[in-house]
């Protein structure tokens, strides 16, 4: 749709789909998810991957034991993971954020919910709306995950800032505690060259019921 937010950053990667899979698939996720993993609650708990792409990491977590959601807009990225991941137990959504209506019409809530690559995509405008969907869709205790870039990202795929400063400040506003907060060298030498890192964060929700939130600016 020409007024969703995410149109621009979505149609880089309609784009440059093809030549990403193999990229994405080559990737080790027990590598890339090093920083979190002693955060993670055990299986079989309810996990949510939102933009997993080729569903990489999505049938790791699967392949553990977890009952994994895999979130991805892009139809090229959901058909080839289809493919690649089609022996496993995932269920598929090309759900978007930063509202995420269907996943959260569904009434289902998750224990993880993982955002990876993902957040340095939303503009500073849509992620008080993208933190709020997460939210909605957290089950009591539940631990969101989210991998924020900084540095540069290429001209098709458009960044906005990682600032894992604001998304700390907004998540604690409604109140959400951080266990885990790691900055690390990227793990793919073309971004280590032009100086990506990355902030690592855990957040988790609270474990009595949850009240209804609004952020300020």
């Amino acid at each position: 749709m020409a007024d969703n937010p995410q149109t621009e950053v979505l149609a880089g990667y309609v784009q440059d789909a093809e030549s990403l899979i193999d990229r994405f698939e080559a990737l080790d996720p027990a590598h890339v998810l090093a920083p979190v993993l002693d955060f993670l609650p055990a299986p079989p708990c309810r996990v949510l991957d939102v933009g997993a792409g080729t569903g990489r990491d999505a049938a790791w977590f699967a392949q553990a034991g977890y009952r994994v959601t895999a979130v991805e807009p892009v139809a090229g990225f959901r058909r080839a993971g289809q493919v690649l991941h089609g022996g496993l137990d995932l269920t598929w959504s090309g759900d978007k954020l930063p509202e995420l209506a269907e996943l959260r019409q569904s009434g289902v809530q998750f224990d993880v919910l993982i955002l990876n690559g993902v957040w340095h995509h939303l503009k500073l405008t849509e992620r008080e709306a993208a933190l709020l969907s997460l939210w909605s869709l957290a089950a009591p205790a539940a631990r969101l995950v989210i991998s924020v870039r900084n540095g540069p990202a290429p001209i098709t795929r458009p960044s906005y800032g990682g600032r894992a400063d604001l998304l700390l400040s907004k998540a604690h506003c409604i109140g959400l505690s951080t266990i885990c907060h790691k900055h690390t060298a990227s793990i793919q030498p073309q971004n280590t060259a032009a100086g990506v890192t990355w902030d690592w964060i855990v957040l988790e929700v609270p474990a009595t019921a949850k009240a209804e939130v609004q952020l300020g600016n």
